[in-house]
């Protein structure tokens, strides 16, 4: 039992030296003189960029799944019944909200004669002048 403990010790200890001489051994010295002999090579002028630029685009068109004829006609059609949807139920609350509006704005005047100085005076006044307006 004491042999198999030993040889795991010894085991574990010569692989974290070769690891750490691997890793020392793999990797060059960097000196002043390899950075230097590198040289960046020149990026080709606006022009060049921009026909490579185009050339990517078109290959991107090329690769694109376009919709058919029908699948454009069917998205079309559930956008157009959405906007007009929405724009229905907007303009009925825009109405209802106008009407709303205008009918508490008649009894503003008399509210604020009546000395109204919140938004519960002059629902008050509009209940207490209800039954006059539904005759």
């Amino acid at each position: 039992m004491a042999d198999k403990a030993k040889n795991k010790s010894t085991a574990s200890s010569s692989a974290k030296q070769s690891s750490s001489s691997g890793k020392n051994a793999s990797q060059p010295k960097q000196t002043k003189s390899s950075k230097a002999s590198k040289s960046t090579p020149k990026k080709p002028n606006i022009i060049q960029r921009f026909i490579a630029y185009l050339k990517n685009v078109r290959q991107e068109i090329k690769r694109t799944s376009w919709p058919g004829r029908g699948e454009v006609l069917r998205m079309s059609s559930i956008v157009i019944g959405a906007l007009l949807f929405f724009g229905i139920i907007i303009f009925s609350l825009d109405s209802i909200m106008t009407r709303f509006i205008a009918f508490y704005a008649q009894f503003a005047p008399a509210a604020s004669e009546a000395g109204a100085d919140s938004i519960y005076d002059l629902l008050g006044a509009v209940i207490d002048n209800l039954p006059l307006l539904m005759d």
